[in-house]
């Protein structure tokens, strides 16, 4: 639900990313919203089909068929500009240039110019190439490690630290954490036995 989401948010945002994921699940989202549209389109437009021969479509029975064919082209006409956009953000994102949108746009523009039948055709072709190139993966964008002469990748040099419990001896203990230095003084039972024998 977050890339439908985002779908929406960058409506006409044509400079950003969208990871593959995003990307089909926007375009699954959409198509689960369009699906009962055609199906109520398609049943119209049979039940007419099959109630009313040759009748014009300004009876009765061909408004469900308008109104499901009107609905489709609001649908269509409102993802219009979001989906360009997330295909021009997927191409970026995949390492190719967003010219290639056109492959699915320039058919339908021709078409609209000189009505000729052939330009569906090579959209179908060009709409498939086009879904095609949204399916390869992220490009990385990170940087390469920098090579050196040697033609050796250059990596961080790890240097072991000393582990100050373990490797060292105990002249690295500071002053004042060892004990004092009690070498020229007597134990409190040497000192008192000394004092007895001083009395005798």
């Amino acid at each position: 639900m977050n890339a439908f989401k985002q779908f929406w948010l960058q409506y006409a945002d044509f400079s950003g990313r969208t990871s593959r994921a995003h990307f089909w699940l926007a375009f699954f989202w959409n198509f689960l919203i369009s699906l009962p549209l055609w199906v109520f389109f398609i049943v119209a437009d049979v039940s007419h089909q099959t109630g009313k021969d040759s009748l014009p479509l300004s009876n009765l029975q061909a408004l469900p068929v308008l109104w499901s064919l009107a609905f489709l082209v609001f649908f269509y006409f409102l993802i219009f500009v979001p989906s360009q956009a997330i295909c021009v953000r997927r191409l970026r994102d995949a390492g190719i240039h967003w010219s290639w949108i056109f492959l699915k746009l320039g058919p339908i523009l021709f078409y609209l110019v000189t009505s000729l039948e052939v330009f569906l055709f090579i959209w179908l072709i060009g709409s498939v190439a086009l879904l095609i190139l949204l399916m390869f993966p992220a490009k990385n964008a990170f940087p390469q490690p920098v090579v050196n002469p040697t033609q050796v990748a250059s990596e961080p040099q790890l240097r072991p630290t000393a582990d100050p419990y373990t490797s060292g001896s105990f002249e690295q203990i500071p002053s004042f954490v060892a004990a004092p230095d009690l070498s020229g003084e007597k134990s409190p039972l040497e000192q008192k036995m000394a004092a007895e024998h001083e009395q005798y």
